[in-house]
């Protein structure tokens, strides 16, 4: 009796032995795929820093106001170019802008007897 609990002792050993090897295999094939993942994560943040810089590069103010001279022929905006909103109503002449309605309602202003 005391050989065949033995016998079961040493083969639930062997079992766990080879049950424990697989483990341990598959756990290290898990931590290779960490390890490249971690990789290209880091290239990736790598490429991003990289489009960041030529992204402040290419949008940066004195860039664009060398092309804009260069093949828009623009001019730089002056100070006297700048008004303020009470400025505007003062330029609008009286006479611009959408008529009043027609003695009868009708939102055309008019228009229609004009045209015939």
């Amino acid at each position: 009796m005391l050989k065949l609990v033995n016998g079961i002792l040493i083969a639930a050993m062997l079992v766990m032995a080879f049950w424990l090897y697989g483990l341990e295999r598959r756990s290290r094939e898990v931590e290779r795929k960490i390890a490249v993942l971690s990789g290209e994560i880091d290239e990736q943040r790598e490429m991003i820093a990289l489009l960041d810089a030529e992204w402040a590069a290419l949008t940066s103010p004195r860039r664009i106001e060398a092309l804009a001279v260069k093949y828009l022929h623009l001019e730089s905006l002056k100070p006297t170019q700048i008004i303020t909103q009470s400025d505007i109503t003062d330029r609008i002449p009286e006479g611009d802008g959408p008529s009043a309605p027609d003695g009868d309602g009708s939102p055309s202003g008019g228009i229609s007897e004009e045209i015939q």
